[in-house]
């Protein structure tokens, strides 16, 4: 990671090289000498303050500043439908995409393509979820469920809807086993909701391109 040495004052780029390795000792030794050298008594306390506030102003050129990302340079995904609605909705996207290949997604839950839900048929909402998850991939680039490397399944009623889940992850990627985490939880986003997956994935093809 690129860290920037930010310049405080003056002209010049915003970011410089760092401080040569012996700046502390110089530091040190020019305190030694203002301290030991010249009896102290003969200053007053506002002349050291000033010697001090030079000093410090000096080093606080070669401090190390954090770099900064701004969000709006991440690609964000709202794929034609459902994602778009539930964005405008909810004032959120449907995935982002970071360094590094990594791909994010918000959770999917069992609506069809126009957003609808049927709160009677969960097994319809996970199947729907399902095809929800591959639809953003796939408007982010991806391949869909082959790439996912992480999984976080939220359900309502997790004694029902568990062993139909690993039912739809052994069909749609049966060569391939992400890492899994389910959680039951009392109510989700929409009360009509009974299924709720979140996938993070890694683009492979960019990364061997």
């Amino acid at each position: 990671m690129e860290v920037s040495w930010r310049r405080c004052g003056g002209a010049g780029s915003p970011r410089q090289r760092s401080p040569p390795l012996h700046l502390n000792s110089i530091t040190s030794c020019l305190y030694t000498v203002l301290f030991l050298l010249i009896p102290v008594q003969s200053f007053k306390a506002s002349a050291i303050s000033s010697i001090h506030h030079c000093i410090l102003s000096r080093l606080i050129q070669y401090l190390p500043t954090h770099p900064t990302n701004s969000m709006s340079s991440f690609t964000y995904i709202n794929e034609k439908g459902a994602g778009e609605k539930h964005s405008d909705l909810g004032h959120y996207s449907q995935a982002v995409l970071l360094p590094g290949n990594i791909v994010k997604c918000s959770g999917q839950g069992g609506w069809t393509p126009t957003g609808d839900l049927d709160a009677n048929d969960w097994k319809r909402q996970i199947d729907l979820a399902f095809d929800n998850v591959d639809r953003v991939l796939q408007a982010a680039g991806l391949r869909g469920w082959e790439d996912v490397y992480l999984l976080r399944s939220y359900h309502i009623d997790i004694d029902a809807s568990w062993e139909y889940t690993v039912e739809k992850l052994r069909a749609r990627i049966p060569d391939h086993r992400p890492v899994w985490t389910a959680i039951a939880v009392p109510r989700l986003a929409f009360p009509a909701m009974k299924i709720e997956l979140e996938v993070e994935a890694y683009d492979a093809s960019k990364a061997s391109a």
